[in-house]
Formats: C-alpha cells, structure tokens, sequence
C-alpha cells in the first residue's frame, strides 16, 4: 500500500484506455432507479470513507469519488435494498485488502446465506 500522501501515476495503453472509454460511454444514461427495481438479490456495497481518487491531467484531471456516493445518497441506497458499510478511514487501496474486506463480508455473507 503507498505511504499516507504518496502519488501514483498509472499508465495504460490505447487499448485499455479504449476499454473505460466504452464503458463510460455505455453508462451514460443509464437508469439506475429502473434497474434496481428489478434486482432481487442481496445487495452489499462499501468503500473507505477516504476513497476519492484525483487522476492527474493524462486522465482528463478527473476525481472519482466513491466515498461520497455511499454517505450522501445512504438512504436511498438502504431503501432500495442495499446494505452500506464505509470503512473509516480507508482509501481504495485500504479498503480493498483482505483485512477490510472479510469483517465486513463474512457477517454479510453469513446472514445473506442463513436467510
């Protein structure tokens, strides 16, 4: 995991590239609210409460924000059947290890399996 401030360029070729340009451009318009209607499993998302990643200007200076989603639209995604976690304090590095990752799947997967 980088140290606390720690920078990463990430490279990616034309080919890659082309891959998130598709499917960006596949989700543009998509109705989320028509869609989760017709799921009917259970649902899990989480992230750290610190996972907001910047990209530099080779990626069009964008931020993606995953944090932010979770905690401000919380209610809406409770309601629509979804249970949200987010791990304080954790970037998206943080929250995707293992030592993340299982505290908060194990209970989840237990109760989603004895239901």
């Amino acid at each position: 995991m980088p140290a606390p401030g720690l920078r990463l360029e990430i490279a990616a070729d034309g080919a890659q590239t082309a891959q998130f340009l598709g499917l960006y451009q596949a989700l543009d318009g998509f109705d989320e609210e028509a869609a989760q209607s017709r799921v009917g499993c259970p649902r899990l998302c989480f992230a750290g409460s610190a996972d907001v990643i910047p990209y530099g200007p080779g990626w069009g200076g964008v931020t993606v924000d995953m944090a932010g989603p979770l905690t401000r639209d919380r209610a809406r995604l409770e309601a629509a059947g979804w249970q949200v976690q987010v791990l304080d304090g954790l970037d998206h590095t943080g929250a995707m290890q293992p030592g993340a990752v299982l505290p908060v799947l194990r209970p989840w997967l237990a109760e989603v399996c004895a239901g």
